[in-house]
């Protein structure tokens, strides 16, 4: 049948090998459980965690949590909950519900655009995951969807996992997710309606050796619903959509939103109530290389109601790509642009980089610039290898204040210029051995940018072809190691319990230690069915990423299967 409208997903930015994109199952093949599992293959991302499944999760591009972004169909996620500071917890964002992510590094900031899964047939789609493992890990999916020979599409998705529930440094927790889509589509026009909710509880996190508090607990329920309808395909010719989005987060229970006795993590808020309107018209034209789009996205909540139009512009054609996208966001009509240029030299040899500015927003000290530059070197054929400069102006960098650090609370603070080397080595190195190594080295380690910071993997994956023709069985085999040294975190006194007031007075640094962590995976596929383990911090080491705030220490497996039928 027609498929279901598809939102705009471009592979321009700077990219020296193949495009950050993930289709299908190669999501879930690639070991990656959240979508911050993906942003860290991304060099100058770094990426803090909690613990495991159930934590708070956030990520930092050049050191400023508010430079990476995420587009789900289209529509922005933005972060909700009042504690957080303007800074996105990752698990708010449904990975397993994609279809095709794609991230799209610049010079000033990383874009993750997701396609969410709609089925195309009028025989049944159905999909089962069942996952145990360490740290008390049950993980169960399932999925439903079927078309209609009137074009009309009916999806069903659910997934439910719990995690960690007697850790000593708390932090685990549980959550019930469920997506529903109604829709129709012929030819190149299409209507939906999908409808999500997110139920999660995450249990307060607390200092491994003193058990004071330093992660605040969650206990809410995120529902949205957006109708869709479009026409055309925003990879071919002319396309637009009209979107609306209406998102309603509610802190469930007063604990969470109120300051326990003793506890100088959480912060307290009258309003546990949070709506967010979001209207989206889009369109453009996609063909002979050259890419046009123009976006007004209007947002209605917390008392304001705002404009943000975008117009974005690609040329892609033999040794030349260029891109660009202006913006303006915000109240205080913030305005940011992003160029982006690679340019073949040689056949094998290519020049890349971008220039990103950001003017009028006064919540990082008014202009910002950055500037990225490059040159790539294709030294298998298959694998590009590229090295580079990244300089970063200076400005106010907001913190991540879903994490209580023993101490102080993270605060908002000035820093001056940074700039440092960035490289990756990314592709094919032997026939079905991938390689996907990137990583920076600034001058001066910085606020929430360790010095040396870099992530690789080797992969081996193939379906023997030779052996089994009609394609039933495949193989994937996955080594990957994680390194940064410490990482710094500016903080204030912490106000008294209950208060609700900003914390203040002499700002101190602390810093999570250096930490490297390596991971190991291995997938087997027999027709339909994908058997699948993955082991994460293989050397059992004891390492945070968060000041006071221990991940699980040993080796931590997750091991089920993933099982397709009809389609």
């Amino acid at each position: 049948k027609a498929p279901i409208a598809r939102a705009e997903a471009p592979t321009q930015g700077i990219i020296a090998g193949p495009a950050y994109r993930f289709r299908g199952d190669t999501i879930l093949a690639s070991g990656a459980l959240t979508v911050a599992d993906l942003l860290e293959r991304v060099p100058g991302v770094v990426v803090f965690r909690s613990g495991y499944l159930a934590s708070a999760q956030t990520a930092s591009y050049l050191g400023d949590f508010r430079r990476i972004r995420v587009f789900r169909e289209a529509v922005e996620v933005d972060p909700v909950d009042p504690r957080n500071g303007g800074v996105l917890d990752l698990t708010d964002v449904q990975l397993w519900l994609a279809e095709e992510v794609t991230i799209e590094p610049t010079a000033g900031e990383v874009r993750v655009f997701i396609r969410t899964r709609a089925p195309n047939n009028t025989t049944p789609q159905t999909r089962v995951d069942v996952f145990t493992g360490d740290q008390e890990t049950n993980l169960y999916r399932a999925f439903y969807g079927k078309r209609f020979t009137n074009g009309g599409l009916l999806q069903v998705n659910l997934q439910e996992y719990g995690t960690g529930r007697a850790n000593r440094t708390g932090g685990g927790g549980d959550a019930t997710n469920a997506l529903v889509r109604l829709g129709w589509a012929r030819r190149n026009r299409s209507i939906d309606l999908t409808f999500t909710r997110i139920d999660r509880r995450r249990n307060r996190g607390n200092d491994y050796f003193s058990l004071d508090s330093v992660l605040v607990g969650f206990l809410g329920r995120r529902d949205e619903a957006t109708l869709r309808a479009a026409y055309g395909d925003p990879e071919q010719g002319v396309w637009a959509q009209a979107i609306a989005n209406v998102l309603r987060f509610r802190l469930e229970d007063p604990q969470y939103a109120a300051a326990p006795a003793g506890d100088t993590a959480t912060r307290a808020y009258s309003d546990s109530n949070v709506y967010r309107n979001q209207y989206v018209l889009t369109g453009g034209f996609t063909r002979w290389g050259v890419r046009f789009t123009a976006t007004d996205r209007y947002r209605v909540g917390a008392g304001h109601a705002y404009h943000a139009p975008s117009l974005r512009a690609a040329y892609d054609i033999n040794r030349l790509s260029l891109s660009g996208v202006a913006e303006r966001v915000g109240t205080d009509s913030t305005k940011r642009v992003d160029v982006s240029a690679r340019f073949a030299i040689l056949p094998r040899i290519a020049a890349l980089g971008g220039v990103s500015s950001t003017t009028g927003d006064s919540a990082v000290g008014g202009t910002r610039r950055v500037v990225r530059a490059q040159l790539a070197a294709d030294v298998t054929r298959n694998a590009w290898l590229s090295l580079g400069r990244v300089i970063r102006d200076g400005g106010i960098f907001l913190p991540p204040r879903l994490y209580g650090v023993p101490g102080g609370t993270p605060v908002a603070t000035t820093e001056g210029r940074a700039q440092g080397i960035i490289g990756e080595f990314r592709g094919e190195v032997l026939p079905f051995i991938t390689a996907d190594f990137g990583g920076t080295a600034w001058d001066n380690a910085g606020l929430y940018r360790p010095k040396y910071q870099g992530r690789g993997e080797l992969r081996f994956a193939s379906d023997f072809l030779r052996r089994f023709p009609t394609g039933e069985f495949g193989l994937q085999v996955a080594f990957s190691d994680e390194y940064r040294s410490n990482t710094a975190f500016p903080l204030a006194p912490s106000p008294a319990v209950g208060s609700t007031a900003p914390a203040s007075g002499p700002i101190t640094i602390t810093r999570a230690a250096a930490s490297n962590v390596i991971g190991a995976q291995l997938e087997i596929r027999i027709q339909h069915a994908v058997v699948s383990y993955q082991v994460r911090n293989l050397g059992s080491r004891f390492y945070q990423e968060v000041p006071g705030v221990q991940l699980p220490r040993g080796a931590v497996s997750l091991y089920g299967v993933r099982w397709e039928f009809g389609g």
